[in-house]
């Protein structure tokens, strides 16, 4: 997997659609900063990921947003998903903790070798992207 926290980093994932979905996404935290939800971080899901991994990475990467006055993240918060957008080369899902109005994004590529059980979220739970 990997943890894209800068837009720096966007370019070592090795899917240009993902690539550009993810620097969409930094634009709008920018044009949204003071009105919002803000993304923290991007989790891109590699080959051979297992769900268990993702799951706990959504939590370590939740437990570093840290409140206004410095507070970290209670750790027995458990993360679900808010929605999950279906694009033809990935599910997007967004995990907000409510609390703190930041969150993760978890790109799952729609490719093969990808956890199943991951796949599966994305073709139970979510919707079609915006056009």
């Amino acid at each position: 997997m990997q943890v894209i926290n800068s837009s720096e980093a966007i370019q070592s994932v090795p899917w240009p659609e993902i690539r550009q979905l993810i620097q969409i996404r930094f634009r709008q935290n920018d044009l949204n900063q003071d009105h919002g939800y803000l993304i923290h971080s991007f989790v891109v899901v590699d080959v051979n990921d297992s769900a268990q991994d993702i799951e706990q990475e959504i939590c370590n990467q939740l437990r570093q947003i840290k409140t206004a006055d410095g507070e970290p993240l209670d750790e027995e918060f458990t993360p679900s998903f808010e929605w999950i957008v279906t694009h033809p080369y990935c599910y997007e899902a967004a995990f907000i903790h409510c609390d703190r109005e930041f969150g993760v994004c978890l790109l799952i590529p729609r490719e093969e070798g990808i956890d199943s059980e991951l796949l599966e979220w994305g073709e139970c739970y979510g919707f079609p992207a915006p056009v």
